[in-house]
């Protein structure tokens, strides 16, 4: 026992008695890594190794062609909404660094479901 400004204090092992050599304590248990970390991984699927990687080329639309155009008639059509939701995901108020939010709104209409993140 230990007095501390006039209470008597139960005895604390110390840092050195707790993870010395002597130390009764048990080691925390391990737990193997993961062989890799997938928080890394990208989409590219690889090639041979003898086969030299072209990049996948990119052509304009084709303004007359209809399958090419965006249907601008559908898009500007007032269809009501069947439902819609407003999901968040993330919230974070970052201290004095303004604020962080990531949410979902899903819209659902008779023609289209949309989501946006």
């Amino acid at each position: 026992m230990s007095v501390v400004l006039g209470k008597v204090m139960p005895d604390i092992p110390s840092t050195a008695n707790r993870t010395g050599p002597s130390s009764t304590l048990p080691m925390p248990k391990t737990v193997p890594t993961k062989p890799y970390d997938w928080t890394y991984t990208t989409t590219y699927t690889g090639h041979e190794n003898g086969e030299p990687y072209t990049m996948p080329t990119w052509y304009p639309a084709e303004s007359g062609n209809p399958s090419h155009c965006i249907p601008m008639a559908e898009l500007t059509r007032p269809d009501p909404i069947l439902f819609y939701a407003e999901i968040p995901l993330f919230e974070d108020e970052l201290h004095d660094n303004g604020a962080s939010n990531l949410l979902v709104r899903i819209v659902s209409s008779s023609g289209f479901l949309h989501c946006t993140c």
